[in-house]
């Protein structure tokens, strides 16, 4: 089957947009092509997204693909897609109602009072995982006290990647990642009754899909799918894990999880490191953040993920982009960003703290508050723009930190991935920040790619993770950032100066809310 004609097609559904990816067996990305999905922001925290549109979308996406990817190469198609949220369906398989997404805080009084309860304490023990607003069990619990009509109507309760691939195949599962996150047993690797009751979800569980494992388990693409893009009939689909566990085995954490630690920067950050087993896990007294399984053995993926990690960049970004608009200048981001990285490699530090908590939905790690809010500290008439943009890099690596100290432990090296990951004066300022090495991904689709190496040891092309990120990931030649000595004493103290800032700051938030 070793054949690098052979190509397996990788979907990864995000928040806004879509990306469909070719590989070929010897880990080479032939080509990728995009798609935007919209989703809306209403009142009261909620946030949601069109479920039919999302499917559309994708669809087109792979069309887009199968014009440049010869159709008789396919072998196979992977899914993995954003986490969290709740994706609802009907016996006939329709949505029952727009997609609750992860950045949807309407839950945030459900989640808590919860977290106030003391049998909160040992849902924490046994899930390992901060209840927080963007998971599907307190969004489930707000529909049921002030909803349900529409949990009647539903079947089952899926997520992002669970929905496109039921769209593809017709079976109704989700990830062993997805599923202990939510409702599990982490130690057991499935569902618990005990997590369930807890949550007060007992007679909604039939709502909880099977749980399939994409390492070794595969559906057929639907006939109908299968005719009209021209390949062949019975081609396997893959269910991927979790996109944040993805992200880590494209970013080549099975290739050396011993000196390594991870950081994702994208929409959302997430910060952590692989467990070789349970009980390397460090759980913290404010119960925050998310552990769940590894595509390999019985590894454990221990994380801090704050709620918003890129959407700061891209905020400062929109209010220069409304500013050309009205002039009638298009800008581009991504050459604006490239003019950006040049300047703030040209300025030093501006001693502005940046606090990166610019969602909506607050924040979930390494501390959970939904009132939680954005804010510059230490703002003067001398400072610009690039002054302003250069703290949301400095306050991101500042939360990256925060996350990374909650856990407990970090590897000599971090392996950066995200949209960031490519732009110097961001790996500069977080190598630094951390007083670690940064090694941005080898991938820039790592989320993709990730999807794509569990479908080629799912078809048997390697005989697990560490054997294909051997193979595919061949980053000896991408450059390694280390810590500026000259600028370590600056970021100690802006560190210190930002948890100051941050306590003083905070008994504002539900004042201001």
């Amino acid at each position: 089957m070793n054949n690098s004609s052979e190509v397996i097609i990788s979907i990864d559904a995000g928040t806004s947009i879509i990306k469909t990816v070719a590989f070929d067996l010897e880990g080479k990305l032939l080509a990728s092509t995009t798609r935007t999905n919209d989703y809306s922001i209403l009142e009261h925290g909620c946030v949601i997204q069109d479920m039919d549109k999302t499917w559309d979308k994708t669809i087109q996406c792979l069309r887009d693909l199968l014009e440049i990817i010869d159709h008789k190469n396919i072998i196979a198609f992977s899914v993995t897609g954003q986490g969290d949220g709740t994706w609802l369906i009907d016996n006939d398989g329709k949505s029952t109602h727009p997609a609750l997404l992860w950045l949807d805080s309407r839950s945030s009084n459900i989640v808590n009072k919860l977290r106030k309860d003391p049998n909160d304490v040992e849902r924490y023990n046994i899930n390992m995982t901060g209840l927080m607003s963007c998971h599907q069990g307190p969004q489930l619990i707000w529909f049921k006290e002030n909803n349900k009509e529409i949990l009647q109507r539903s079947v089952k309760a899926l997520h992002c990647k669970d929905w496109i691939y039921y769209n593809l195949t017709g079976e109704i599962v989700t990830d062993p990642s997805e599923a202990i996150v939510s409702y599990g047993d982490l130690e057991k690797r499935c569902y618990s009754d005990e997590v369930i009751e807890i949550l007060g979800l007992t007679s909604q569980k039939y709502l909880l899909p099977e749980i399939s494992n994409g390492l070794y388990e595969s559906h057929p693409l639907k006939k109908e799918i299968s005719k009209d893009f021209n390949v062949k009939i019975g081609t396997p689909v893959i269910l991927g894990y979790i996109d944040g566990i993805c992200t880590q085995v494209g970013a080549g954490m099975s290739k050396n999880d011993k000196e390594n630690c991870f950081s994702i920067v994208g929409s959302t950050g997430g910060h952590g490191i692989i467990r070789k087993s349970l009980n390397e896990v460090k759980l913290n007294s404010q119960r925050t953040g998310f552990c769940t399984v590894y595509p390999e053995g019985f590894k454990i993926v221990q994380t801090q993920s704050h709620m918003s990690a890129t959407l700061n960049i891209d905020w400062l970004f929109q209010i220069a982009s409304d500013l050309f608009d009205r002039n009638g200048i298009n800008v581009d981001k991504n050459e604006f960003l490239k003019d950006i990285d040049q300047h703030i490699l040209e300025i030093p530090p501006s001693n502005i703290i940046f606090h990166p908590f610019i969602s909506s939905a607050g924040e979930r790690g390494p501390f959970i508050n939904s009132d939680a809010r954005a804010s510059f500290v230490g703002l003067n008439s001398q400072h610009g723009y690039f002054d302003l943009m250069r703290s949301v890099f400095e306050g991101l690596a500042m939360a990256a930190k925060h996350c990374f100290l909650s856990i407990g432990s970090m590897g000599s090296t971090v392996i950066l991935s995200g949209g960031v990951s490519k732009n110097e004066s961001f790996c500069k300022i977080y190598s630094t920040a951390l007083n670690k090495k940064v090694k941005p991904a080898f991938y820039s689709e790592a989320g993709a790619a990730g999807a794509a190496m569990i479908a080629a040891v799912n078809l048997g092309v390697f005989s697990d993770l560490k054997s294909c990120s051997q193979k595919w990931i061949q980053d000896n030649h991408i450059s390694v950032y280390k810590p500026d000595p000259d600028f370590r004493g600056y970021y100690d103290k802006l560190y210190e100066n930002y948890l100051e800032s941050l306590k003083r700051v905070e008994p504002l938030w539900g004042k201001i809310k």
